[in-house]
């Protein structure tokens, strides 16, 4: 009976002791694994690195959909002390559905046939500030062929505004007094002036502002800029040019409906018209509000007060072709006078005002063929607190929309977005 539990005891420890050894080699297998995981890993995101590292180099000015086929495959080791740790393989994809971004990919492996593997990826997207643009929408979707559409930090989004807008002013204005900013637009064939919330989601929402049937003060149809404030004790108004380009026309919302529009100023005769207004602020630094307006013959004057001279801005003549190439008024030094921002007839920005700024900022060496005579305006567009102008191009290929640093140090590629020349851009804020 002895030798029976002795022989019983020996058999068990010997069950244990092969036990235990199977759970060693199996924990020796899963750290092998564990390490071999972890160096995979390290591998790829040796990879990842390299390959991001290129991609910063290689497309700096360039739109996200353009990076993966400009930045090819690469391929290397990842080693340590002399040591091969495993090799990686890394590629960027475009991403489908994603606007503005792409997908950078890399698989790293551990030296060996049967070597673990690890595949990681990063969605990169653009950074850039984009919110705050306006613009007639450029696309080959007929039926939306110049709707409103403004800038967001993916991409952009529609207004509720019907399409073929052909003239707009600035979203800075409460005109109805329901706290949200609206954005007045000419309407092509209709010929009236319409305004709509900043959060509009149906064209139905659009209020009118001018019937397309007005005894009076029809606005100009094509290659026009509105504007919006107040001026010599007006309420908030629309300021436009007529389509006979002889007098500049102001309209109101009051008690829920839209007021009969008014003549601000007579420019026949003795003048030469208005096309376009810009705006009302300080331009010759006197400290008053001026009633800044192209002419008909597309070049900048103003007026101190209904009734008073018009002044010719000097060296003020913008470009005209599909647009007019008048745009915002923009105090850029910050001394309290704005600054006419327009596009001459040679495709070059050109800020200039009646109180000594008279500056041109090239742009045919660093933009293709430059600026489209089409209305610039100046906004905020890389977070950096400063103002810059942004501008569609001349050139026909992508990207429409590039904006520079007042000092013509920097020009920058807006990407994602489509804008049709006769409509141009102004600023949502």
């Amino acid at each position: 009976m002895g030798k029976y539990v002795l022989l019983l005891v020996i058999g068990a420890a010997g069950a244990w002791s092969l036990a235990q050894q199977r759970t060693n080699l199996q924990t020796a297998e899963k750290e092998t694994e564990r390490e071999e995981e972890v160096l995979a890993r390290q591998a790829a995101r040796t990879g990842l690195n390299a390959l991001l590292a290129e991609t910063r180099t290689v497309a700096e000015d360039m739109c996200p959909d353009e990076i993966p086929a400009a930045v090819g495959p690469m391929s290397g080791t990842y080693e340590t002390g002399g040591y091969n740790h495993g090799t990686y393989e890394a590629w960027l994809e475009v991403a489908p559905g994603v606007d503005l971004g792409y997908r950078a990919h890399s698989k790293g492996q551990f030296p060996g046939e049967n070597g673990a593997t690890v595949t990681i990826d990063r969605l990169i997207q653009s950074t850039e500030n984009r919110e705050g643009l306006v613009y007639g929408y450029g696309g080959e979707e007929g039926n939306k062929k110049r709707k409103l559409k403004k800038t967001t930090t993916e991409g952009s989004e529609e207004f509720g505004s019907a399409p073929q807008v052909k003239g707009m002013g600035p979203l800075a204005t409460d005109l109805d007094g329901d706290g949200k900013n609206e954005i007045p637009h000419v309407r092509q064939g209709s010929a009236k002036i319409e305004m709509i919330d900043e959060d509009a989601e149906n064209q139905e929402d659009a209020q009118t502002l001018v019937p397309a049937d007005a005894s009076e003060g029809v606005p100009a149809p094509d290659k026009t800029r509105l504007s919006t404030g107040t001026w010599d004790g007006s309420p908030k108004s629309v300021f436009y040019a007529n389509k006979d380009h002889d007098a500049i026309y102001s309209v109101s919302w009051e008690d829920g409906s839209a007021t009969d529009p008014q003549e601000v100023m007579s420019l026949g005769n003795s003048y030469d018209g208005a096309q376009a207004v810009l705006g009302i602020d300080d331009i010759d630094g006197d400290s008053g509000e001026e009633l800044i307006f192209a002419d008909a013959s597309q070049h900048i004057r103003y007026i101190d007060e209904p009734g008073g001279p018009v002044e010719k801005l000097e060296n003020g003549g913008a470009g005209s072709s599909e647009g007019i190439g008048t745009g915002s008024l923009v105090d850029l030094d910050g001394d309290g006078t704005v600054s006419a921002v327009f596009i001459n007839g040679s495709n070059n920005l050109r800020v200039v005002n009646a109180d000594g700024t008279d500056r041109t900022i090239y742009l045919d060496d660093g933009s293709d063929d430059g600026a489209a005579k089409t209305p610039p305006t100046a906004v905020n567009l890389d977070g950096d607190d400063d103002l810059e102008i942004a501008y569609v191009r001349e050139e026909d290929d992508d990207p429409d929309v590039e904006y520079v640093d007042p000092d013509g140090s920097r020009i920058r590629s807006l990407c994602g977005i489509s804008v049709d020349r006769s409509v141009g851009l102004v600023s949502e804020r």
